[in-house]
């Protein structure tokens, strides 16, 4: 049941960001003066996110492309290397090294917003260096029921 959700995150993450971001710009475009309504100021956001599916579901199609003319043993060769040991402690570590490099951007980035003096930027980075740290500490009590 999980591989078929996670399949069908994988193949539709594009179509879905794309749509939400063309509805999203395109609404945006057709009513840009009205202040009136207030929903209309969050589809900038809506359009972020949109954006931000787009991206996601490019990366999955590039990590989990499949070559549909491969021969049975390629696509077996595949799958084995998919649950190789050694590939599994690279992508661990490069987890690993990503979240610590997300974590060094937060900070600069609430510095930045320190020296430029934009309170809202920097209680925005703060709270979300507290989130990263909190999804650590929750993620780690997680996998260390699991195993």
């Amino acid at each position: 049941m999980k591989n078929k959700i996670r399949n069908a995150l994988r193949t539709y993450t594009l179509p879905i960001g794309f749509a939400i971001f063309a509805i999203a710009s395109a609404v945006r475009q057709l009513f840009p003066d009205s202040e009136s309504v207030v929903i209309l100021h969050h589809f900038q956001f809506i359009a972020g996110l949109g954006a931000g599916l787009m991206f996601a579901g490019a990366i999955y199609k590039i990590l989990f492309r499949k070559n549909k003319n491969s021969s049975p043993e390629a696509a077996r060769q595949l799958e084995i290397d998919e649950k190789d040991e050694r590939n599994i402690r690279i992508k661990e570590k490069a987890g690993y090294a990503s979240w610590h490099t997300t974590l060094i951007i937060l900070v600069v980035m609430a510095l930045i917003f320190v020296f430029i003096n934009n309170p809202t930027g920097y209680w925005l980075a703060a709270g979300a260096l507290v989130l990263h740290k909190i999804m650590l500490m929750i993620f780690t009590s997680i996998y260390n029921k699991k195993m």
